[in-house]
């Protein structure tokens, strides 16, 4: 599948430069744009979700699999010499990560001061919101 294709099943797509767009994530209730769309070398359509979505639920949400978005096998690609594909996102897309994670530490915070309790699902999530906030500073390098 192209990429082109693949954004036409998306809502609220706007370009972030050169091959790259933000969209609302179809797998969540998404107000605001949060996933990160690139068009990639060897994958050529690669998905990041700051609110959290897995790729896999992201293109099930649009009636696809991954394996749509994938080309067909290149006999000359060494699958032992795979290495990971970093794509490194704007400082916009890091901003807009700390503003999700941000509210909801706030919302944990706010809560616990309450004096309510966190099930282990929460604590989990709090451990991913610290791993996203750290990857965000390291996106802008700061």
């Amino acid at each position: 599948m192209q990429i082109d294709e693949f954004l036409t099943r998306l809502q609220g797509v706007r370009s972030t430069g050169r091959d790259r767009w933000i969209a609302r994530c179809p797998h969540h209730n998404d107000r605001r744009p949060s996933l990160a769309i690139t068009k990639g070398d060897r994958v050529p359509i690669l998905l990041h979700c700051f609110a959290g979505c897995d790729p896999d639920q992201i293109v099930a949400a649009v009636g696809l699999e991954l394996s749509d978005l994938m080309p067909d096998k290149d006999p000359d690609f060494n699958d032992g010499e795979r290495a990971r594909i970093a794509v490194s996102f704007t400082c916009e897309q890091a901003l807009r990560c700390l503003g999700t994670e941000a509210t909801f530490l706030f919302v944990i915070a706010a809560d616990l001061a309450a004096g309510k309790s966190i099930d282990s699902l929460t604590k989990d999530r709090l451990i991913e919101a610290a791993f996203r906030v750290n990857e965000a500073r390291r996106v802008c390098d700061v």
